[in-house]
């Protein structure tokens, strides 16, 4: 999802118009689109099928990278190497944007910790037995976020 799709979103939800030049069938599209995302004090989020809880859309490429780096560590920044599965249920507990699994998977195949441990010991479990979804809090804090307007 690039910026003139977030651009498009946030017209549509705010004050319901369309981009110019857009056919029928893509306005029907943005619209079955919107109905995954809300618009809280001009910040984004998706909500999407699955997920009720909504998630901040974070459009910036850099910043997607941050947060992977901030999500492969613990509460005192040191790497985890936890692996896919539980990086990923990291990430997407907080943040969504469009290519998220691929882009954990690609970060930590990239890291040279993860890449070794998962050589060593192919049956590694992928997560931690005693993972829970509560037990870490959000290292980002979305305080940064509510200066971002779309």
């Amino acid at each position: 999802m690039d910026h003139e799709d977030i651009v498009a979103i946030t017209e549509y939800i705010t004050k319901g118009v369309y981009p110019r030049g857009i056919s029928k069938g893509e306005k029907r599209s943005l619209r079955k689109r919107c109905h995954s995302f809300s618009l809280k004090n001009g910040v984004l989020y998706h909500h999407g099928n699955k997920h009720k809880k909504q998630r901040l859309v974070v459009s910036d490429p850099q910043e997607r990278v941050r947060i992977l780096d901030t999500m492969h560590r613990d509460s005192d920044g040191r790497p985890t190497h936890n692996g896919i599965k539980f990086t990923h249920r990291k990430v997407t507990d907080w943040y969504w944007w469009r290519g998220i699994t691929e882009d954990v998977k690609t970060f930590c195949k990239r890291c040279p910790e993860c890449s070794q441990l998962a050589v060593a010991n192919p049956n590694r479990h992928s997560e931690p037995e005693d993972s829970d979804s509560n037990r870490y809090s959000m290292p980002i804090q979305m305080m940064y976020y509510s200066d971002m307007r779309y």
